[in-house]
């Protein structure tokens, strides 16, 4: 059996090492040629734990190749579609130019009793009203009497996807149940526990309350600090004692604004599964609370800066954090909610100065910002915190402090510190959702 993964970002890439890794013969196909000229080197692409070595491991052992094209081949195939669902900007409706661009190039390749699974992130009923039509158009074959379809879902966590990828339970929905058992086949090989449900909307249904229920979760945290800012009340205090001792609450706290390539899009991806059918407004109330923290940053920045009586202009500020997230570290800064800070801050005319553990100092300096990677060692009006990283939570801010010779401000967007022990030391701290 040959398997084909197409799309070799983060969901791709990681799935086809795997697999490659128990044994499959795999061909990880991507148009991007430099991304491919890389890993034949055995380059990762993007950063994972463990991912430079799993790479080299499979490429020594012959159980993976990559390509820019689908290659044809006699013998049985199975494509795994793991492209990008962006949705657009303006609209917020789903884009699936590239999913259809794929499923066009399986269709002109695949035969009888090869099989499709879809990978991708996709609205309700994309696999069977867009996908099954456009694949038995093109190929005049029927499914699934001539071949399978199942929808597997990719559920890991960046930073830690490929343990993942070995430990979490895999949802497999399929046209029939031949698809289903034949899907578990492979999946099987990775990981103990297959969940088969009972068709291939299920499967895609299941991915899109994984992601909305976080978003959710996350803008309770979101909308608490908003409540105790209005309130002058601190939402650490809040939220840590309402969770103390009560194993019902688990509240998050306040955050400077949610990114990555799945949750500022996947709730939108569960409101067009839905359009004209139901209005799901505590999905979209949850999008717009999540979405209002990056204003809510801003605000604090320039409250912040008005309180200790200086101006953002030409002020040195350093940023912690372009990674989406710190835990686990990514190097994945799609829809970081730094992007729009970095944004303000040029246009306040500031000088910026950015550390990230994981994401590249040449990444960093395309953004208009200058890496530090010894940060501690520099002068700073401002540090604001925008990723948990734990390499930000013991920073030594009075050695900041005494070289710059002046009270500094830390804008904190993750609550990494502790607002009484700063003040003993002299620092102007602001966590989101703090009394100010």
């Amino acid at each position: 059996m040959q398997i084909n993964v197409l799309g070799l970002g983060y969901v791709g890439l990681t799935l086809a090492l795997t697999l490659a890794n128990v044994g499959f013969k795999i061909i990880g196909i991507d148009k991007d040629k430099e991304k491919i000229a890389k890993l034949q080197q055995g380059i990762p692409t993007l950063y994972e734990p463990q991912i430079e070595q799993l790479l080299k491991s499979v490429l020594l052992s012959g159980n993976i190749s990559f390509a820019e094209d689908i290659q044809k081949i006699e013998e049985q195939v199975v494509y795994i579609i793991s492209v990008g669902t962006p949705i657009d900007n303006q609209t917020q409706e789903p884009n699936l130019t590239n999913l259809k661009n794929v499923v066009k190039e399986v269709g002109e390749s695949i035969k009888k009793d090869d099989m499709v699974i879809v990978r991708s992130t996709v609205p309700v009923k994309t696999a069977r009203n867009i996908i099954k039509p456009e694949l038995e158009n093109i190929s005049n074959l029927k499914c699934p009497s001539d071949f399978y379809l199942a929808t597997a879902p990719e559920r890991t966590l960046q930073g830690a996807a490929l343990k993942e990828l070995r430990q979490l339970s895999q949802i497999i929905g399929g046209i029939n149940e031949e698809s289903v058992e034949k899907a578990a086949s492979i999946f099987n090989k990775t990981t103990k526990t297959i969940v088969k449900v009972s068709s291939l909307e299920a499967a895609e249904l299941i991915k899109l309350l994984d992601n909305t229920y976080r978003d959710i979760t996350i803008s309770v945290g979101n909308m608490c600090g908003k409540i105790c800012k209005e309130l002058d009340l601190d939402a650490r205090e809040v939220i840590e004692s309402a969770n103390y001792g009560y194993s019902r609450n688990k509240i998050l706290f306040p955050g400077a604004g949610v990114g990555g390539g799945c949750l500022v899009k996947d709730p939108y991806l569960l409101i067009a599964s839905l359009k004209g059918k139901l209005e799901l407004e505590l999905v979209k109330s949850s999008r717009r609370i999540n979405d209002s923290m990056i204003d809510e940053t801003i605000k604090l920045i320039k409250n912040g800066f008005k309180k200790v009586g200086r101006e953002i202009e030409n002020s040195k500020i350093l940023i912690l954090g372009f990674a989406f997230k710190g835990v686990p570290d990514t190097d994945d800064i799609r829809f970081s909610p730094t992007l729009p800070i970095v944004d303000f801050l040029k246009e306040q005319k500031s000088m910026l100065f950015g550390f990230d553990p994981v994401v590249p100092s040449k990444t960093i300096k395309e953004l208009g910002v200058k890496g530090v990677p010894d940060f501690e060692t520099g002068e700073y009006d401002c540090v604001i915190i925008m990723n948990n990283n734990p390499k930000f939570r013991n920073i030594d801010f009075k050695k900041i402090e005494d070289k710059t010779k002046m009270p500094i401000l830390v804008i904190d967007g993750w609550y990494l510190y502790d607002k009484k022990y700063l003040d003993t030391i002299g620092i102007k701290y602001f966590p989101i959702g703090s009394k100010q």
